[in-house]
């Protein structure tokens, strides 16, 4: 087409740059994207083409590359896309590159949903890293997304200090349905047994089952946690 003189618009390029996207090949990807982006057809859905495909394939690095250049190409991502990057950066282990994408996403004034909260808390639990997790769970309580059961557990599975499980867990129960209260009520337990706090978790399970202890409960600044299992 070209070799005649057809000067190609965005809706013949758009289905060349997906067919090779779709099979991998993103060195011919990137040519069409650069030629699109010389002649301004790249919009937030070409560009949406390309950071998708890049995420399905495991190429995070150079998904990364392009969304660092949003603002030189003056386009805005969707919501849609950024969530799909954030999980494709957390499932190639690329934590530290969903977070700075979290921040863009903020910046933009994006609301962020329970989902993109929840995928990152597990990662950065299961990474043991615990004030980056605790940040995102206090940024949850400022934006006003109620962590569900499975963000609560995760949260106290990597903590270590007992006010972070006390903070975690504290007003949060009564919203709660029984089998959701057990599975963060088991989570206390453990968070206590792995930061060495056995006799606190005996305690904890004595005064939850009605029984005596042996010792001050209420000194253990527990009565939080206990709530979880007697209301």
């Amino acid at each position: 087409m070209c070799s005649y003189g057809w000067e190609l618009d965005k809706y013949a390029y758009t289905p060349v740059l997906q067919c090779y996207c779709n099979v991998g090949n993103f060195e011919n990807a990137l040519v069409v994207f650069n030629e699109m982006h010389v002649k301004g057809l790249v919009d937030a859905h070409v560009l949406s083409i390309l950071l998708v495909s890049f995420s399905k394939w495991g190429k995070v690095d150079k998904a990364f590359e392009l969304v660092e250049r949003i603002e030189d190409l003056n386009i805005s991502l969707n919501e849609k896309t950024c969530f799909v990057l954030i999980h494709g950066f957390v499932r190639e282990g690329k934590t530290d590159k969903a977070l700075q994408l979290l921040d863009k996403m903020k910046k933009l004034g994006f609301v962020l949903d329970i989902s993109v909260y929840g995928v990152l808390i597990e990662e950065l639990s299961r990474n043991k890293e615990i004030e980056k997790a605790m940040q995102l769970y206090e940024d949850m309580n400022v934006s006003g997304v109620h962590p569900d059961s499975k963000i609560l557990s995760d949260l106290m599975s990597c903590v270590r200090d007992e006010r972070d499980m006390i903070r975690i867990v504290e007003g949060r129960y009564e919203s709660l349905d029984l089998k959701a209260r057990m599975l963060l009520y088991n989570s206390v337990l453990k968070g206590l047994i792995n930061s060495g706090s056995t006799d606190k978790a005996y305690r904890l399970l004595s005064a939850s089952m009605g029984l005596d202890s042996g010792g001050d409960f209420n000194e253990d600044n527990l009565f939080p946690m206990k709530e979880l299992a007697c209301p």
